[in-house]
């Protein structure tokens, strides 16, 4: 869907989301090398893919629900 046929309070949420991805992106990027390790681009393990089976199954559901010290009117990154 483009974004002019979102509402602007929709699309402010989109691109709030999209910059606390982001940013939390970065993070995770930048403390691989301090861990010793290195990024690949293998498949997630079996027990990752059933996790997020399960957590986009719970999501088309609305099976999943916000922690209370979080708003959908402002995203924020999370752990």
């Amino acid at each position: 869907m483009t974004d002019h046929l979102r509402s602007p309070r929709a699309v402010a949420l989109l691109g709030q989301l999209d910059a606390a991805n982001s940013y939390t992106l970065r993070n995770l990027v930048a403390l691989v090398p301090r861990l010793g390790a290195e990024l690949t681009e293998l498949s997630p393990p079996p027990a990752l893919r059933r996790i997020l089976a399960r957590l986009d199954a719970r999501l088309k559901t609305g099976g999943v629900t916000l922690c209370r010290h979080l708003s959908a009117n402002a995203p924020v990154p999370t752990w």
